[in-house]
């Protein structure tokens, strides 16, 4: 079962009715909802239609509290709490009744805005859901000023393989989050903002919303008409993101590899969209679930080495050829970034192996000669600068090397 609590739920609830769900209670406190409903039947699949739909115009704090039902999943996204009355629904109270009428496993959405309050402000409720919610993650459209918290008694965890299945085509879920600009898995996560961890950092300590306390209630018009109020909270939160966050996977024994190659995909795909710390993030996740996979190790280390994080490109290099011997790029890497560091020996080792697996070209020629050359070994330059030049004689790094390593060997 979903229950769905806002001033939009008749509108948006139809995208979520479409998906194997056996109920969805919505909770308005208007009544013209249903007819305001009408003006969007294409979009919302004629959901007042739908037998599974239940519209339930009440209080939605008492509605919860007194109907003693379980949800798989809550939605709230009431008015903003600058309005009188929407601030009980960001209580600590409130989102207790939420937790309370949740299924184990289940989980909460809120909904809060951007624009109009100030960084403190939008703390003060990121830590009153977080009371509540031990696990949290914050998700964003990077074109919308919205957040939306997702919270659970229990680890939030998403399979891999049946996110993608929603995507399939003749999917009405997948259909209905194309038409906002998501079509497919990958474009999901580039609404991830923030993991639990950086959820705490941003978070803080400090006061609670609550309902003998409503804080929220008093301070939420005094930044209303801010000017800079969008702009802090988005770099606050960024702030506190982690560099390489992704949310939790999980999946099914037997359905690894699938998993894998699918958060492989969508790492390439998010690298392309340039959110280039999430794809970090799902290349690290695809290697959690298949830790044999040193492919996943590979394309985070090249990300890394793209993006000059030098140390953690050799960390992850480094895995990738221990879980995957024959990985000629991996060593050809390794060995040119041993080179920039200045060590030689572990450069001219890993350039070598590159070339026994059947890694080779001009560029590693030129680089292992370079090496050579450092280590005072001119003769051994020259030789490769000679096989550099027999693979690509279009090589001018290669043919100028040549020519000045020639010149120390007669000096």
């Amino acid at each position: 079962m979903v229950l769905i609590i806002g001033y939009a739920s008749g509108i948006t609830a139809g995208a979520v009715g479409r998906h194997e769900v056996k109920r969805i209670d919505c909770v308005e406190i208007e009544p013209a909802m249903r007819e305001a409903s009408a003006f969007f039947a294409e979009e919302n699949y004629h959901i007042i239609d739908d037998r599974r739909f239940n519209l339930i115009v009440d209080d939605a704090r008492s509605c919860v509290h007194a109907a003693r039902k379980k949800y798989d999943v809550i939605i709230s996204e009431p008015s903003n709490p600058w309005q009188a009355g929407s601030s009980r629904l960001f209580t600590r109270e409130a989102f207790v009744n939420a937790r309370n009428s949740l299924n184990k496993g289940g989980v909460m959405v809120q909904w809060m805005h951007l624009y109009g309050v100030d960084v403190e402000t939008f703390r003060l409720v990121v830590r009153t859901f977080m009371s509540v919610f031990p696990h949290v993650s914050l998700w964003a459209d990077p074109n919308y000023p919205d957040v939306f918290f997702l919270g659970s008694a229990e680890p939030i965890k998403i399979n891999p393989v049946a996110l993608n299945a929603l995507f399939e085509p003749g999917s009405k879920v997948g259909s209905s989050l194309a038409r906002i600009g998501y079509p497919d898995a990958a474009s999901l996560f580039n609404a991830f903002l923030l993991d639990e961890a950086g959820a705490r950092r941003f978070a803080q300590s400090g006061d609670m919303n609550t309902d003998n306390l409503p804080l929220l209630e008093y301070r939420a018009p005094r930044s209303l008409y801010s000017s800079t109020a969008l702009r802090d909270n988005v770099r606050a939160l960024l702030e506190s993101r982690e560099p390489e966050s992704f949310p939790d996977m999980a999946t099914t024994k037997g359905e690894e590899i699938r998993a894998a190659a699918l958060l492989k995909d969508w790492g390439k795909s998010l690298a392309e969209r340039r959110a280039i710390s999430t794809a970090k993030g799902a290349f690290l996740r695809a290697a959690e679930i298949n830790p044999a996979d040193g492919e996943a190790y590979y394309l985070h280390a090249l990300i890394r080495m793209q993006t000059g994080d030098r140390p953690g490109a050799i960390q992850s290099f480094e895995r990738a050829v221990a879980h995957s011997s024959n990985l000629g790029v991996a060593y050809s890497n390794l060995g040119m970034l041993y080179l920039q560091t200045g060590d030689m020996a572990k450069a001219e080792d890993n350039l070598k192996k590159a070339i026994a697996v059947g890694e080779d070209s001009s560029t590693l020629r030129n680089n292992l000669a370079v090496v050579q050359a450092k280590s005072g070994r001119m003769a051994a330059a020259i030789r490769e600068e000679n096989h550099a030049l027999a693979l690509d004689p279009t090589n001018r790094v290669a043919r100028d090397n040549l020519e000045h390593f020639r010149k120390l060997l007669e000096q």
